[in-house]
């Protein structure tokens, strides 16, 4: 399936808890809805600290039950990851889109949007 891919990569640490409800009230305002839906959206959730983990599974936007099930699955996940290593997103974000492929996606485009509340350490990789 051919679809537009938005990767939302927030990091994990003691402010988790208001990027987490910011990111799902975000999905629910109307005009972020809208947009989503305007295409074949999917949108996959990331967790980054020292590694990066999927905290809200790919999930193709069609409509207001797809946005509820993205918003309550990010909504239940609990952060327990340490760390700021901006490179453990983006090779997390990779890993996602590779992930996608398998489950039968085609990103005709992908976005990243990396959200950090410190400053984060990127390193070479290795």
């Amino acid at each position: 399936m051919k679809v537009a891919c938005l990767l939302l990569a927030l990091q994990a640490g003691p402010d988790w808890a208001s990027q987490q409800r910011d990111t799902v009230a975000a999905l629910y305002h109307p005009n972020v809805a809208a947009t989503l839906q305007q295409r074949p959206t999917a949108v996959v959730v990331l967790e980054w600290g020292d590694g990066a983990r999927v905290a809200a599974p790919w999930t193709v936007i069609d409509g207001p039950a797809s946005i509820h099930r993205l918003a309550g699955t990010l909504a239940l996940h609990e952060s327990t990851m340490p760390g700021a290593n901006a490179t453990a997103a983006l090779e997390g974000a990779w890993d996602a889109l590779e992930g996608a492929k398998a489950q039968g996606l085609q990103c005709e485009y992908a976005v990243l949007d990396l959200s950090a509340t410190s400053v984060p350490e990127v390193t070479a990789p290795a």
